[in-house]
Protein backbone atom coordinates (compact mmCIF):
# COMPACT_ATOMS: atom_id res chain seq x y z
CA UNK A 1 0.00 0.00 0.00
CA UNK A 2 1.35 3.63 -0.85
CA UNK A 3 0.18 6.14 1.66
CA UNK A 4 -0.13 10.31 0.17
CA UNK A 5 -1.18 12.59 2.83
CA UNK A 6 -1.63 16.41 2.40
CA UNK A 7 -2.94 19.34 4.44
CA UNK A 8 -4.75 21.71 1.70
CA UNK A 9 -4.51 25.61 2.27
CA UNK A 10 -8.60 25.09 2.59
CA UNK A 11 -8.10 23.11 6.01
CA UNK A 12 -9.16 19.63 3.97
CA UNK A 13 -7.18 16.71 5.08
CA UNK A 14 -6.68 14.71 1.35
CA UNK A 15 -5.12 11.57 2.32
CA UNK A 16 -4.45 8.81 -0.71
CA UNK A 17 -4.36 5.06 -0.62
CA UNK A 18 -3.16 2.70 -3.30
CA UNK A 19 -4.54 -0.87 -3.41
CA UNK A 20 -4.87 -1.02 0.48
CA UNK A 21 -5.95 -4.36 2.34
CA UNK A 22 -8.91 -4.58 4.49
CA UNK A 23 -6.45 -4.31 8.05
CA UNK A 24 -5.13 -0.92 6.44
CA UNK A 25 -8.47 1.03 5.60
CA UNK A 26 -10.15 -0.45 9.17
CA UNK A 27 -7.05 1.99 10.57
CA UNK A 28 -8.92 4.86 9.12
CA UNK A 29 -12.11 3.92 9.56
CA UNK A 30 -12.56 5.70 12.47
CA UNK A 31 -10.80 9.10 11.78
CA UNK A 32 -12.51 9.30 8.21
CA UNK A 33 -15.98 8.01 9.86
CA UNK A 34 -15.93 5.31 6.85
CA UNK A 35 -19.45 3.50 7.08
CA UNK A 36 -19.23 -0.65 7.17
CA UNK A 37 -20.74 -0.97 4.08
CA UNK A 38 -18.35 1.92 2.12
CA UNK A 39 -15.85 -0.26 4.19
CA UNK A 40 -16.15 -3.43 2.46
CA UNK A 41 -16.88 -1.53 -1.10
CA UNK A 42 -13.76 0.08 -0.92
CA UNK A 43 -11.95 -2.96 -0.67
CA UNK A 44 -13.56 -4.41 -3.49
CA UNK A 45 -12.06 -3.05 -6.89
CA UNK A 46 -14.95 -4.21 -8.78
CA UNK A 47 -17.38 -1.59 -8.33
CA UNK A 48 -19.37 -0.36 -11.45
CA UNK A 49 -19.00 3.84 -11.04
CA UNK A 50 -21.76 4.88 -8.34
CA UNK A 51 -22.45 7.45 -5.95
CA UNK A 52 -23.88 6.45 -2.10
CA UNK A 53 -24.29 8.88 0.72
CA UNK A 54 -23.50 7.67 4.42
CA UNK A 55 -24.56 10.21 6.74
CA UNK A 56 -22.77 13.45 5.89
CA UNK A 57 -20.32 11.85 3.88
CA UNK A 58 -20.10 10.87 -0.11
CA UNK A 59 -18.70 7.69 -1.23
CA UNK A 60 -18.00 8.21 -5.28
CA UNK A 61 -16.52 5.57 -7.89
CA UNK A 62 -14.99 6.23 -11.02
CA UNK A 63 -13.41 4.00 -13.22
CA UNK A 64 -10.11 4.63 -15.14
CA UNK A 65 -9.13 2.92 -18.57
CA UNK A 66 -5.96 2.12 -20.41
CA UNK A 67 -5.74 0.58 -23.26
CA UNK A 68 -3.00 -1.07 -25.26
CA UNK A 69 -3.49 -0.92 -28.95
CA UNK A 70 -1.03 -4.63 -29.78
CA UNK A 71 -3.92 -6.69 -27.82
CA UNK A 72 -6.69 -4.18 -29.09
CA UNK A 73 -7.95 -4.45 -25.18
CA UNK A 74 -8.88 -1.79 -22.07
CA UNK A 75 -7.50 -2.10 -18.90
CA UNK A 76 -10.12 -0.65 -16.16
CA UNK A 77 -8.68 0.82 -13.00
CA UNK A 78 -10.57 2.39 -9.93
CA UNK A 79 -10.41 5.13 -8.37
CA UNK A 80 -13.08 5.62 -5.14
CA UNK A 81 -13.49 8.71 -3.05
CA UNK A 82 -15.14 9.01 0.33
CA UNK A 83 -15.33 12.53 0.91
CA UNK A 84 -17.02 15.58 3.78
CA UNK A 85 -16.79 19.18 4.02
CA UNK A 86 -12.83 18.79 5.78
CA UNK A 87 -11.17 15.55 4.30
CA UNK A 88 -11.29 13.34 1.59
CA UNK A 89 -10.24 9.77 1.39
CA UNK A 90 -9.12 8.48 -2.01
CA UNK A 91 -8.74 5.03 -2.68
CA UNK A 92 -6.86 3.91 -6.02
CA UNK A 93 -7.00 0.41 -7.65
CA UNK A 94 -5.08 1.80 -10.92
CA UNK A 95 -1.03 1.87 -10.08
CA UNK A 96 -0.58 2.64 -13.60
CA UNK A 97 -2.53 5.82 -12.93
CA UNK A 98 -0.68 8.86 -11.25
CA UNK A 99 -3.20 11.56 -10.24
CA UNK A 100 -2.69 14.96 -9.67
CA UNK A 101 -4.54 16.70 -6.96
CA UNK A 102 -3.50 20.19 -7.49
CA UNK A 103 -5.77 22.03 -8.88
CA UNK A 104 -6.21 24.47 -12.44
CA UNK A 105 -9.58 25.87 -11.36
CA UNK A 106 -7.24 29.28 -10.29
CA UNK A 107 -6.61 30.39 -6.73
CA UNK A 108 -9.81 31.17 -5.58
CA UNK A 109 -11.37 27.93 -6.45
CA UNK A 110 -8.31 25.95 -4.84
CA UNK A 111 -9.11 27.80 -1.42
CA UNK A 112 -12.59 26.99 -1.66
CA UNK A 113 -14.35 25.05 1.05
CA UNK A 114 -15.11 21.34 1.10
CA UNK A 115 -13.61 18.75 -1.01
CA UNK A 116 -15.20 18.94 -4.19
CA UNK A 117 -12.18 20.31 -5.64
CA UNK A 118 -10.13 17.62 -5.29
CA UNK A 119 -12.97 15.22 -6.86
CA UNK A 120 -13.50 17.68 -9.67
CA UNK A 121 -9.77 17.32 -10.14
CA UNK A 122 -9.95 13.62 -9.87
CA UNK A 123 -12.54 13.10 -12.26
CA UNK A 124 -11.50 15.46 -14.58
CA UNK A 125 -8.02 13.45 -15.04
CA UNK A 126 -10.26 10.52 -15.13
CA UNK A 127 -12.62 11.22 -17.95
CA UNK A 128 -9.62 13.34 -19.84
CA UNK A 129 -7.95 9.48 -19.68
CA UNK A 130 -11.21 8.10 -22.00
CA UNK A 131 -10.30 10.17 -25.01
CA UNK A 132 -6.75 8.27 -26.11
CA UNK A 133 -8.30 4.75 -25.26
CA UNK A 134 -11.47 6.03 -27.54
CA UNK A 135 -9.00 7.25 -30.19
CA UNK A 136 -7.37 3.82 -30.08
CA UNK A 137 -10.72 2.02 -30.34
CA UNK A 138 -11.20 4.58 -33.85
CA UNK A 139 -8.23 3.23 -35.22
CA UNK A 140 -9.05 -0.19 -34.89
CA UNK A 141 -12.43 0.08 -36.01
CA UNK A 142 -10.83 1.93 -39.21
CA UNK A 143 -8.45 -0.81 -39.40
CA UNK A 144 -10.91 -3.37 -39.63
CA UNK A 145 -13.07 -1.73 -41.51
CA UNK A 146 -10.63 -1.98 -44.23
CA UNK A 147 -9.80 -5.44 -43.98
CA UNK A 148 -13.75 -6.61 -44.73
CA UNK A 149 -14.05 -4.64 -47.55
CA UNK A 150 -10.10 -4.84 -49.09
CA UNK A 151 -8.82 -8.27 -47.67
CA UNK A 152 -9.31 -11.89 -48.38
CA UNK A 153 -9.96 -13.19 -44.63
CA UNK A 154 -12.75 -13.25 -42.13
CA UNK A 155 -11.95 -10.72 -39.56
CA UNK A 156 -14.59 -12.13 -37.90
CA UNK A 157 -13.19 -12.92 -34.34
CA UNK A 158 -11.12 -9.88 -34.43
CA UNK A 159 -14.46 -7.77 -34.81
CA UNK A 160 -16.49 -9.69 -32.35
CA UNK A 161 -13.66 -9.01 -29.56
CA UNK A 162 -13.79 -4.97 -30.67
CA UNK A 163 -17.53 -5.03 -30.10
CA UNK A 164 -17.17 -6.17 -26.48
CA UNK A 165 -14.12 -4.23 -25.45
CA UNK A 166 -16.40 -1.02 -26.54
CA UNK A 167 -19.40 -2.91 -25.00
CA UNK A 168 -17.48 -2.83 -21.93
CA UNK A 169 -16.04 0.82 -22.24
CA UNK A 170 -19.33 2.41 -23.33
CA UNK A 171 -20.79 1.19 -19.79
CA UNK A 172 -18.36 2.11 -17.32
CA UNK A 173 -18.56 5.33 -19.32
CA UNK A 174 -22.27 6.37 -19.17
CA UNK A 175 -22.51 4.73 -16.00
CA UNK A 176 -20.47 7.81 -14.62
CA UNK A 177 -23.06 10.46 -16.18
CA UNK A 178 -25.57 9.64 -13.59
CA UNK A 179 -23.76 9.79 -10.43
CA UNK A 180 -22.28 13.60 -11.46
CA UNK A 181 -25.55 14.67 -12.55
CA UNK A 182 -26.44 13.79 -8.60
CA UNK A 183 -23.83 15.28 -7.18
CA UNK A 184 -23.74 18.49 -8.56
CA UNK A 185 -27.61 18.80 -8.38
CA UNK A 186 -27.08 17.66 -4.51
CA UNK A 187 -24.28 19.64 -2.99
CA UNK A 188 -25.09 23.35 -4.25
CA UNK A 189 -24.36 24.44 -0.34
CA UNK A 190 -20.15 23.19 -0.91
CA UNK A 191 -19.61 24.38 -4.28
CA UNK A 192 -20.14 28.02 -5.74
CA UNK A 193 -21.77 28.45 -8.83
CA UNK A 194 -18.48 28.89 -10.58
CA UNK A 195 -17.26 25.32 -9.47
CA UNK A 196 -20.56 23.55 -10.55
CA UNK A 197 -19.77 24.80 -13.78
CA UNK A 198 -16.13 23.03 -13.68
CA UNK A 199 -18.54 19.81 -13.54
CA UNK A 200 -20.70 20.49 -15.72
CA UNK A 201 -18.28 20.64 -18.13
CA UNK A 202 -16.64 17.37 -16.92
CA UNK A 203 -20.36 15.97 -17.74
CA UNK A 204 -20.19 17.99 -21.12
CA UNK A 205 -16.78 15.78 -21.99
CA UNK A 206 -18.27 12.86 -20.94
CA UNK A 207 -21.07 12.87 -23.21
CA UNK A 208 -19.12 13.18 -26.00
CA UNK A 209 -17.63 10.39 -25.21
CA UNK A 210 -20.34 8.16 -24.95
CA UNK A 211 -21.79 9.13 -27.92
CA UNK A 212 -18.65 8.85 -29.76
CA UNK A 213 -18.58 5.24 -28.28
CA UNK A 214 -21.80 4.53 -29.13
CA UNK A 215 -21.37 5.80 -33.20
CA UNK A 216 -17.80 2.96 -33.15
CA UNK A 217 -20.01 0.38 -31.19
CA UNK A 218 -22.81 1.13 -34.13
CA UNK A 219 -19.89 0.75 -36.78
CA UNK A 220 -18.82 -2.52 -35.53
CA UNK A 221 -22.04 -3.97 -35.56
CA UNK A 222 -22.58 -2.68 -39.08
CA UNK A 223 -18.85 -4.27 -39.83
CA UNK A 224 -20.03 -7.60 -38.63
CA UNK A 225 -22.98 -7.91 -40.66
CA UNK A 226 -21.23 -7.15 -43.48
CA UNK A 227 -18.40 -9.43 -42.63
CA UNK A 228 -20.93 -12.05 -42.62
CA UNK A 229 -22.36 -11.15 -45.50
CA UNK A 230 -19.40 -11.44 -47.61
CA UNK A 231 -18.52 -14.55 -45.69
CA UNK A 232 -21.81 -15.58 -47.54
CA UNK A 233 -21.20 -14.62 -50.47
CA UNK A 234 -17.42 -15.67 -50.31
CA UNK A 235 -19.16 -18.83 -49.86
CA UNK A 236 -21.65 -19.06 -52.56
CA UNK A 237 -18.62 -18.65 -55.07
CA UNK A 238 -16.43 -21.05 -53.86
CA UNK A 239 -19.44 -23.45 -54.26
CA UNK A 240 -20.06 -22.25 -58.01
CA UNK A 241 -16.49 -22.90 -59.00
CA UNK A 242 -16.63 -26.29 -57.21
CA UNK A 243 -19.92 -26.95 -59.31
CA UNK A 244 -18.23 -25.52 -62.15
CA UNK A 245 -15.29 -27.85 -62.23
CA UNK A 246 -17.28 -30.91 -61.32
CA UNK A 247 -19.44 -31.12 -64.24
CA UNK A 248 -16.13 -30.03 -66.67
CA UNK A 249 -14.79 -33.57 -65.57
CA UNK A 250 -17.99 -35.06 -65.27
CA UNK A 251 -18.17 -35.25 -69.14
CA UNK A 252 -14.80 -36.76 -70.00
CA UNK A 253 -15.30 -39.50 -66.71
CA UNK A 254 -19.05 -40.67 -68.27
CA UNK A 255 -17.55 -40.86 -71.61
CA UNK A 256 -15.03 -43.02 -70.93
CA UNK A 257 -17.19 -45.07 -68.45
CA UNK A 258 -19.45 -45.79 -71.29
CA UNK A 259 -16.79 -46.73 -73.55
CA UNK A 260 -14.62 -48.26 -70.96
CA UNK A 261 -17.91 -51.02 -70.52
CA UNK A 262 -16.41 -53.36 -73.53
CA UNK A 263 -19.22 -54.59 -74.57
CA UNK A 264 -18.75 -56.97 -77.91
CA UNK A 265 -21.51 -55.15 -79.88
CA UNK A 266 -19.93 -51.81 -79.36
CA UNK A 267 -19.04 -50.91 -82.88
CA UNK A 268 -16.86 -47.85 -81.88
CA UNK A 269 -14.29 -49.76 -80.40
CA UNK A 270 -13.65 -51.69 -83.80
CA UNK A 271 -13.28 -48.07 -85.84
CA UNK A 272 -9.95 -46.92 -86.74
CA UNK A 273 -10.70 -43.69 -85.54
CA UNK A 274 -12.48 -44.64 -82.30
CA UNK A 275 -9.44 -43.65 -79.67
CA UNK A 276 -9.20 -40.13 -81.41
CA UNK A 277 -12.79 -39.51 -82.25
CA UNK A 278 -13.19 -40.25 -78.47
CA UNK A 279 -10.45 -38.22 -77.35
CA UNK A 280 -11.66 -35.19 -79.50
CA UNK A 281 -15.24 -35.25 -78.01
CA UNK A 282 -13.59 -35.22 -74.35
CA UNK A 283 -11.46 -32.21 -75.03
CA UNK A 284 -14.32 -30.53 -77.31
CA UNK A 285 -16.57 -30.97 -74.78
CA UNK A 286 -14.55 -30.12 -72.07
CA UNK A 287 -13.03 -26.91 -73.62
CA UNK A 288 -17.23 -25.59 -74.26
CA UNK A 289 -17.88 -26.15 -70.88
CA UNK A 290 -15.37 -24.19 -69.59
CA UNK A 291 -15.79 -21.33 -71.81
CA UNK A 292 -19.91 -21.20 -70.66
CA UNK A 293 -18.69 -21.26 -66.72
CA UNK A 294 -15.73 -18.66 -67.64
CA UNK A 295 -18.47 -16.50 -69.79
CA UNK A 296 -21.35 -16.62 -66.76
CA UNK A 297 -18.69 -15.74 -63.80
CA UNK A 298 -19.07 -19.32 -62.53
CA UNK A 299 -15.04 -19.61 -63.04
Amino acid sequence: MTTISEQRPDGVICVELVEPTLDELEDLADEFGVHELALEDAVKAHQRPKLETYGDRRFLVVKSTHYDDDAEEVRFGEIQMLFGDESILIIRHDPELELDLQSDLGPDQDESPGSHVIVHRIVDQVVDGYAPVLEGFEQDVREVEETVFGADIYPTERIYRLKRQLLAFSHNTRSLIQPLSVLVEDEPRTMNDDLTEYFRDVMDHLQRVTTRTERASELVSEMLDANLAQVGIRQNEDMRKMSAWAAIFLLPTVLAGIWGMNFENMPELSWVWGYPTALGIMVVGTLLLYWRFRRSGWL
